[in-house]
């Protein structure tokens, strides 16, 4: 779901799930990603839908129509992640451990992310609960007393950091950071110009 203001997604995990179901947000770097993964699929014929998967099966762009897509299998994601990690020279080519089903290895392929996430999370300032929430752990009683809207996670209060307090920690390309730099400067200016006009009125009304 788009929350527009802060340009981001809203991710609803495991919806399905009465016990395992939780919600987390992704940093504007993402959703650039995302939109312009989805266009791509569009540019060739998807006809994007509510249901719509977001990792869909591959096609063949010159052979035949564009057919509805169909969500990726787990097995082909774990694939596609294996070969990204090599590709970009995070994990080597290993035949003997390749030949085996189960392996470790020191760059994890997925849970790697939710690693990052917490790390930097907690870089920034952001309260363990929030985290776990975000992360969609559960802790007992915790979650049982302890109620957190959708707004306190997103956005924190006075004594806590949200999500949104964290985005600069998530995200990787510094474009990004200095956009927000940009827009947090234009604020400050704004309200200097307010400020000074303020005052000139002032004193104009009081005939200095």
């Amino acid at each position: 779901m788009p929350i527009d203001n802060y340009g981001i997604y809203k991710i609803n995990v495991y919806p399905k799930s009465k016990k395992s179901s939780y919600f987390t947000f992704c940093t504007p770097e993402d959703r650039t990603a995302i939109d312009s993964y989805l266009e791509h699929w569009e540019r060739f014929g998807e006809h994007l839908k509510e249901d719509s998967p977001v990792f869909r099966t591959d096609y063949n762009a010159h052979g035949e129509p564009l057919r509805p897509g169909k969500p990726c299998s787990r097995v082909a994601v774990m694939r596609s992640m294996d070969g990204l990690l090599k590709d970009i020279g995070l994990r080597g080519t290993n035949p003997e451990l390749e030949s085996q089903r189960f392996n470790r290895s020191e760059i994890m392929r997925c849970h790697g992310f939710r690693k990052f996430f917490e790390t930097n999370a907690f870089k920034a300032g952001m309260d363990h609960i929030y985290i776990r929430r975000l992360l969609g752990q559960k802790s007992g009683l915790e979650d049982a007393y302890l109620k957190l809207k959708e707004e306190e996670l997103l956005e924190g209060d006075s004594k806590h950091v949200g999500f949104i307090g964290i985005i600069d920690q998530l995200t990787i390309n510094e474009e990004n950071r200095l956009k927000r730099k940009v827009q947090e400067y234009k604020i400050k200016a704004d309200k200097v110009d307010e400020a000074l006009q303020e005052i000139a009125q002032l004193k104009k009304n009081l005939g200095l």
